[in-house]
Order: structure tokens, then C-alpha cells, then sequence
């Protein structure tokens, strides 16, 4: 039946502490020192994020019935594992002069992330009548690994508008997004000035192996481009620097 418009009325903003969120994880984390020269390091999470609202200015669809927003929080990962070692290269270590400050005390570190995608809300364009915030699911939306592409990363065909003055049935959050992977990598030159002075100059690499992580997709049901991956994280760089420790 038709919620509005009601006669005089404009915009009706409304702010409570009435949402909730809830996290529970497994986190796993392994250290193991191989000599005096590396260190190795495997941290992994399983974790669930839900909740009705994404921060206290994330309303509702359906005011009188804030719950049917629970759902997936945007910033959930389901699984999250980081791999890092460290080597310290152990040559030359009792050279001395000049030869000493420049062969010795090379470090090479490596991290390695991958996380599962983050969760994407479906949305609409503007329509007449349309007091729906999400459009209406008839179908299966998450394709299988092997139908996602850039141009349809999700079926875009299991989405309709809803009818006029009806809330869209689509939950929040219910498109989960690509994963990410990347590979940053660090060489190090530590130079002992004295017993409790030392200069390290650093060499910095991120996402080394220039590897693609898409980021944003596109999800507002009448758009041209809904479906389509839209977004993608920042290729290989440098950073080089300087750090003095006493």
C-alpha cells in the first residue's frame, strides 16, 4: 500500500542508538625463528561481521522494521592471511672498514596478504514513486568463480525494481566482493655507526608483483554499468627512506 507522499511533509531524519553490529573470529598466528638469521611468520583470521547499520549515519530502508536490514557489515572478511618472513643475509659479518659498512648488514623482508573481498550493497536509481532504498532479488546473484567477469561480476539478471510504495527484498550487503592479493617486499642496509647508533637506509615495495586487486564494483540496479567491476588498488611502487636508530 502506499507510504507516501504524506500531504505537507518533506524529509524525515530521525537519529537513535538503536542499531547493533556483532564480530566473532578464529585468529591463528604461528611465529618460528630458523637460526639467528630468519624469522618467519603466519597469521590467519575466520571471521563474521554482521549488523543492521554500517555507521550512525546508515538508516534504515524500512523504518518500521529496522531489523530486516541485518546483514553483512561491509567491513567484514571472512578470511584474512598474512605471511611474513624476515632474513637477515649473514655474510661478511666480520669484514671490517670500509669493505664492512658496505657488505654487511643487508636485511630482506617479504609480506604477503590475501583477504576475501568485502561486502557490496545493491542499490537503485531514481524512479517515480520508488520509496525502496534496494531493488527486489528473483534470482541467484553470486556467480560462480568461473562466470565472474569485469563486465558481470555478479548476475546482474536476479535483480528487478520493486513496485511502487514497496520496500526491494534484496538484504544489505549481500554481494560479496573481489579478493585482494599483494606481495610487498623491503630491502634494508644497516650500517652500526657506534655500539648504540645505527643507520638504516630502506628500499620499499608495494604490491611488488604488480598484481591487479579489484576493489569496487559497480551496484545500482539502472545504472549502465551495474555489475561491472569499477575499481582496482594501486600498482607497483617504491619508497625509499632513511631511519636512524640510537
Amino acid at each position: 500500500r502506499p507510504y507516501l507522499p504524506y500531504p505537507g511533509l518533506g524529509v524525515l531524519l530521525s537519529a537513535a542508538q538503536s542499531s547493533s553490529s556483532s564480530y566473532q573470529s578464529l585468529q591463528v598466528r604461528v611465529n618460528r625463528r630458523f637460526s639467528q638469521v630468519f624469522l618467519f611468520n603466519v597469521s590467519y583470521t575466520l571471521a563474521k561481521a554482521i549488523g543492521d547499520a554500517q555507521d550512525r549515519w546508515d538508516g534504515s530502508q524500512d523504518p518500521f522494521n529496522p531489523k530486516a536490514d541485518r546483514g553483512y557489515n561491509e567491513d567484514d572478511r571472512r578470511n584474512v592471511l598474512v605471511i611474513h618472513s624476515i632474513y637477515e643475509l649473514p655474510f661478511f659479518k666480520s669484514q671490517r672498514g670500509i669493505p664492512g659498512y658496505v657488505l654487511k648488514g643487508w636485511q630482506l623482508s617479504a609480506t604477503a596478504n590475501f583477504n576475501s573481498g568485502r561486502h557490496f550493497n545493491p542499490g537503485l536509481t531514481g524512479a517515480a514513486n520508488q520509496i525502496a532504498s534496494r531493488p527486489d532479488v528473483i534470482g541467484k546473484a553470486v556467480l560462480p568463480k568461473s562466470e565472474k567477469t569485469l563486465r558481470r561480476f555478479f548476475n546482474t539478471g536476479a535483480f528487478a525494481r520493486p513496485a511502487a510504495w514497496t520496500w526491494g527484498n534484496a538484504g544489505r550487503n549481500i554481494l560479496p566482493g573481489p579478493g585482494t592479493n599483494t606481495w610487498d617486499v623491503l630491502i634494508a642496509k644497516n650500517t652500526r655507526i657506534k655500539e648504540q647508533l645505527n643507520v638504516q637506509f630502506r628500499c620499499e615495495t608495494f604490491n611488488f608483483f604488480n598484481h591487479p586487486s579489484y576493489v569496487g564494483i559497480n551496484t545500482t540496479f539502472g545504472s549502465a554499468a551495474f555489475g561491472q567491476v569499477n575499481g582496482v588498488n594501486a600498482g607497483r611502487t617504491f619508497q625509499l627512506g632513511m631511519k636512524v636508530v640510537f
